[in-house]
């Protein structure tokens, strides 16, 4: 999750971003300040189509992975109550009152008081 926010944010500061342009001469730059000017932004403060495309691109895959985090995590939380769910159903809910047999949770039935059974808790 901290992922995809730190990729917008990134993506965020790229849109964002301008070239400062210096109030000097082109003589004065040396020509690796020049060319990495260039490399920040070759299109000045505007981007073209095939820029803005590939931004686009990108804002979809991002919405795109949110939204399979969001699956994810949906079905993380529907495993983690299933489970509960199932602890709860093995687990007898008073168990000094009386045996417990996993047929009366499956079935809904209790056994009969004349069958000699052994109780699953005691097992």
């Amino acid at each position: 999750m901290k992922i995809i926010q730190w990729i917008k944010k990134m993506f965020r500061k790229l849109l964002n971003k301008k070239v400062v342009e210096r109030q000097t001469r082109p003589d004065d730059f040396l020509r690796e300040d020049q060319e990495a000017l260039l490399e920040r932004n070759p299109h000045g403060d505007l981007t073209c189509q095939r820029c803005m495309k590939e931004m686009n691109g990108l804002e979809e895959q991002v919405a795109h992975k949110d939204k399979e985090i969001q699956y994810y995590k949906r079905a993380l939380s529907d495993k983690n109550q299933e489970i509960r769910r199932l602890k709860n159903m093995n687990m007898p809910q008073n168990p000094q009152s009386r045996l417990w047999y996993p047929e009366e949770d499956i079935l809904g039935a209790r056994p009969s008081q004349g069958e000699n059974r052994t109780p699953s808790g005691l097992n």
